[in-house]
């Protein structure tokens, strides 16, 4: 899920930036050739900005889209490990703690979707929290889950790095 994160955000980055390069202005309407107009060089060099910001800020919420996707997927898959994990030894305060936590992430990221990156260095402490339990997640077969929580953990990183 996160390698089509990636590629997803990549593609639409790239899209973006070629749109952005090689912006071409419409051919002149019938009544622009009927009236004989010229536009200025100043008035395309602004439909081309014009029309190269539009297709940026379309990549950006398509990035924000997914973004917010792959936060929601971590989050869900985080409260369940975390649930495991009390099972294995860790601590039920603090696992009972996450789970609030992660709940709470949940309900703002879904009203306020611009404020994902403020909440990551609380789940890269869940993650460290379960990264202490790795045997007991290799012997329950989940250690594949945990890994792909951090590998989506260093990509939204990234992503806000970028922002």
């Amino acid at each position: 899920m996160s390698f089509t994160f990636a590629i997803g955000l990549t593609l639409s980055f790239l899209s973006s930036l070629m749109t952005a390069c090689a912006a071409n202005t419409t051919a002149p309407s019938a009544t622009d050739a009927l009236a004989k107009t010229r536009r200025s060089h100043v008035e395309l060099s602004r439909q081309q900005s014009f029309a190269a910001k539009r297709t940026l800020s379309k990549s950006v919420l398509t990035a924000s889209m997914l973004m917010t996707s792959e936060y929601l997927w971590l989050i869900e898959n985080l409260e369940r490990l975390v649930h495991h994990a009390t099972m294995f030894g860790l601590d039920m305060t603090t696992g009972a703690v996450y789970l609030k936590r992660l709940k709470a992430i949940r309900n703002v990221v879904q009203t306020k979707p611009n404020e994902i990156c403020q909440w990551l260095p609380l789940l890269e402490d869940i993650v460290g929290a379960l990264n202490d339990h790795a045997d007991d997640f290799k012997r329950m077969d989940l250690w594949y889950q945990v890994i792909e929580c951090d590998t989506v953990m260093e990509d939204l990183r990234d992503v806000c790095q970028a922002i």
